[in-house]
């Protein structure tokens, strides 16, 4: 009695669908576990750039507009796994504010940077 054989066109097909099954899963959990600091990040700029363009990008500064905070539980915004702030001094410091968001996350060293490249103010 021979024994079963399968055509190795379709060993091929069975291999390449559990690869793509695999990163599928994978990209899905990457997501699902590592996307809630750069969505808490994007909110924090979203909701400072918002104060910004409403009081006048061109005369408001961004040292003056603080960065949105966790009302909840008045602690700062998590980033990179931890509760921090901008400024890296504790929740509600000075400098917590849009400025220093730009320069520690977003490499815009001026003023000018951060309202043109992170806040898209003309």
């Amino acid at each position: 009695m021979k024994g079963l054989e399968l055509p190795i066109n379709l060993l091929v097909v069975v291999a390449v669908a559990i690869i793509v099954l695999l990163g599928v899963i994978g990209l899905f959990l990457a997501g699902f576990f590592g996307g809630g600091q750069n969505l808490q990040l994007t909110t924090a700029k979203n909701s400072a750039c918002s104060i910004l363009i409403q009081s006048g990008c061109q005369v408001t500064n961004t040292l003056d507009i603080p960065v949105d905070f966790d009302a909840d539980n008045n602690e700062s915004i998590t980033f990179d796994n931890k509760v921090t702030d901008p400024d890296g001094t504790g929740p509600r410091g000075p400098g917590d504010n849009l400025f220093i968001l730009c320069q520690n996350y977003f490499s815009a060293i001026t003023d000018a940077n951060c309202k043109k490249n992170v806040c898209n103010c003309i």
